[in-house]
């Protein structure tokens, strides 16, 4: 053993000094090294035993009693329970009196054990060594759960076992070897010594891992490092040991699918308390094939009856196919919860080995009927593979998420019946711009989805545009009667040969009478006015027949009857006071309303078609303070505002910004706490959104319109403030909440990160 290998040089001697000790003891210490440095140990001695007195445990300064000179006895019990194997034997020797009967003083101040320490160094500087040993073992007497006592009486030992005997032996040798392995030790033996250092080290680092106060320090590092040195067990210590299983299950629980995996081979203890713990695969995720090793088979199958929430974030990575995922239904009966990603699976490999080629329907296999509640679905590259899962859950789906779908998806609910469908998400392309473009992207007619759908309680469209039946109307048009939220994403359109019939509820079949949440967040304006003109498809008032001019639709705000118990009323379209006043007036009246976003700006709306449809007057911009004075102040929490200035000079080429009136709105909600606030790209507009931040009762802000410094000063406001300052880009977030999943599942997720797909979605941000 080299002797570099346990070098000490450089570790302070107060590391685990207290915050709020005595000045005067460090300033003591620090005078005695000094003189200790210079060869002056018998005056360096004096100051240590000083400052060892001066500590608080001894009233006004006065020395303790003090050990008889001899203290063989006090250090002949430690080495005699070196031999017994319980690893708390030092702590137990360290609290009962000495055989002698002397009881040694116990203090749990770090600068008198510190003070104690630079004695014992100086003793053994100064050549007497066995007093330097006694004094060590004192300090494990004084305090038994700090490392201080531990690592001088190490160090002394190592110091007798790197040059036990020779011409150039440790000085220490000679005094020291009679004492630690008895007069009869001659010629000294390094496998004795060595034996008596790991007994040592082992019982000192289990004591004092078991009793620790504080947190570790350096000193528990250098008896940590040479019991690895030493190769010792009690070296690469496992944390684990230390903890229950109930602790145990917690930390595992916060840690990702791949994560838990990696820990499975850390060492067999850690295996078999992941493994015995069902709730741990309950909910999982798989990344990439090295995950569950390579017999993912068999790994299936040991957890079949623990998973109840499976995810693949990419299925070609697994060379998964429609046969493989019909068996791993059959082979997880307690699945409720599936997550799918094909991003990067072709279609012919997706349809491997079914007869004929493509023919989901007659694939081979076991008599499936799933049972899942949740199911998800992003990228399949085979249309029909998403109506056969679907079919297979019938019974049970209660929430479905079909995102990124290049093709049409209303086919997958045809002839079918959802009873239990209470949420339903459908994304198709996103269409990153701002302003709408009625370019060709997949439609989907609502009508097909609403007779599979009766008891829809959730639903939101993005990236798709809606389409409207050809041929008569039907008699028996359904409609989502129970429909309690409705979204529309910013990349949902109507059809580019809009308007084709005259009959909006074909496009969107809603009956408002349940709606609690309407967000209205496309930036295709005539989609949101559809959605607010929609009524009853069993009306028999419908009109029949083909398209009609814009003009003769004579389309109405009908929404406004039945909106009484709504709760959350977004719109990225520009709606005009009346509008406005016949859409919110009856949850206003009820006092229902609690959260709200509006744009005030005419200047993106489609002023000729909108008015010339609805007669609608977009004369003039919206003024919150003049035009919703209707508006419920004690319940609404939630306020946003969109594309606004109020600048007597405003244009489209003004460069002045005046949002004063947005703030004189504010002022009339009292429990508000969360703001929206998307002016646009005014010159000032920092200056203004101080003023949100200063705004009392205010705790969150979403907002896109401030970078660089403006944004860091911004932030230190915010944070002085105690307001949550976000930068939300486009619109305040919306989140899909179809997953609801466990307080388990919840924990593993909430620090990783999120994809497109795995019930992340979407729910409106109220605070």
């Amino acid at each position: 053993m080299s002797t570099t290998q346990l070098d000490t040089k450089g570790v302070s001697p107060n590391v685990e000094a207290d915050n709020d000790g005595d000045p005067g003891i460090d300033k003591a210490i620090a005078n005695g090294r000094h003189l200790m440095e210079r060869r002056k140990f018998t005056e360096a001695l004096r100051i240590f035993i000083k400052a060892v007195n001066m500590c608080p445990c001894h009233p006004n300064g006065a020395a303790p009693s003090r050990h008889p000179k001899d203290k063989s006895c006090h250090i002949s019990q430690f080495l005699k329970a070196l031999e017994n194997p319980n690893l708390d034997i030092l702590h137990e020797v360290a609290r009962t009196p000495c055989p002698c009967g002397y009881a040694w003083p116990s203090c749990t101040r770090p600068q008198h054990a510190v003070a104690l320490d630079t004695l014992a160094e100086c003793l053994e500087k100064a050549g007497q060594y066995v007093s330097a040993f006694s004094t060590a073992l004192s300090i494990v007497r004084l305090d038994p759960a700090s490392a201080i006592g531990y690592c001088r009486t190490a160090l002394m030992i190592k110091g007798v076992l790197k040059k036990p005997s020779g011409a150039d032996a440790n000085p220490a040798t000679t005094a020291l070897l009679p004492v630690l392995l008895g007069p009869a030790a001659n010629p000294p033996s390094p496998t004795k010594l060595r034996r008596l250092l790991e007994r040592f080290l082992d019982r000192a680092l289990n004591t004092t891992m078991l009793h620790r106060r504080n947190p570790k320090g350096k000193y528990d590092v250098i008896l940590q490092r040479m019991a690895y040195i030493l190769k010792l067990d009690v070296g690469k210590r496992d944390p684990a040991r230390m903890l229950p299983p109930e602790l145990l299950h917690m930390v595992f629980s916060h840690l990702s699918t791949s994560d838990i995996i990696q820990c499975l081979r850390v060492n067999k203890q850690w295996s078999r308390a992941i493994v015995s713990n069902a709730l741990l695969w309950s909910d999982l995720t798989l990344t990439r094939p090295g995950n569950p090793g390579r017999s993912f088979g068999a790994f299936l199958q040991h957890h079949q009856y623990h998973i109840r929430a499976f995810a693949i974030q990419d299925t070609a990575h697994f060379q998964m196919t429609y046969n493989k995922l019909r068996t791993l239904l059959y082979a997880l009966p307690q699945l409720q919860r599936l997550s799918l990603d094909c991003k990067n699976t072709k279609a012919e490999a997706f349809c491997a080995g079914l007869d004929p080629p493509g023919d989901i329907i007659r694939a081979n296999g076991p008599p499936v009927r799933a049972r899942l509640s949740h199911l998800s679905l992003a990228n399949v590259p085979v249309p029909h593979a998403v109506r056969e899962l679907i079919r297979l859950n019938t019974e049970t789906l209660q929430v479905l998420e079909i995102a990124e779908s290049h093709t049409r998806v209303d086919g997958a609910f045809h002839e079918l019946l959802l009873p239990s469908l209470k949420k339903l998400r459908v994304v198709g392309v996103w269409n990153n711009s701002l302003q709408v473009s009625r370019n060709p992207c997949i439609e989907v007619e609502l009508a097909r989805i609403a007779r599979a759908t009766p008891g829809l309680e959730e639903l939101f469209l993005d990236g798709l545009a809606l389409a409207c039946p050809r041929g008569p109307v039907p008699s028996n048009a359904s409609s989502w009667r129970l429909l309690r939220r409705l979204v529309l994403g910013r990349s949902a359109t109507m059809p580019r040969y809009f308007p084709p019939r005259s009959i909006s509820p074909l496009y969107l079949p809603i009956w408002a009478s349940k709606l609690r949440s309407l967000e209205l967040l496309t930036t295709d304006e005539v989609l949101a006015y559809i959605a607010l003109s929609s009524k009853s498809p069993d009306d028999s008032s419908l009109p029949e027949g083909d398209a009609s001019p814009a003009s003769n639709l004579g389309y109405e705000i009908r929404h406004h009857q039945h909106l009484t118990d709504l709760e959350v009323f977004r719109c990225a379209s520009f709606l005009s006071p009346e509008v406005l006043r016949q859409v919110l007036g009856p949850a206003a009246t009820r006092g229902t309303l609690q959260a709200l976003e509006l744009t005030a700006s005419r200047f993106n709306s489609n002023s000729d078609f909108t008015s010339s449809m609805f007669g609608m007057d977009v004369s003039a911009d919206l003024n919150p303070v003049q035009h919703l004075t209707f508006l419920p102040p004690d319940k609404i929490h939630t306020l946003g505002l969109r594309s606004f200035n109020y600048h007597r000079a405003q244009s489209r080429t003004s460069t002045a910004f005046d949002g004063q009136p947005f703030l004189d709105w504010l002022k009339r909600f009292p429990n508000l706490r969360t703001v929206a606030v998307y002016p646009g790209p005014w010159p000032g507009v920092d200056t203004f959104l101080a003023q949100v931040i200063l705004h009392p009762g205010v705790k969150v802000i979403h907002q896109d319109c401030l970078t660089g410094v403006v944004w860091d000063k911004a932030r230190q406001l915010a944070e002085r403030e105690g307001v949550v300052l976000r930068h939300s880009p486009g619109s305040m977030p919306v989140m899909w909440d179809g997953a609801e999943m466990s307080e388990e599942s919840k924990l593993k997720h909430a620090q990783g990160p999120r994809g497109p797909i795995m019930g992340n979605g979407f729910l409106v941000y109220i605070h």
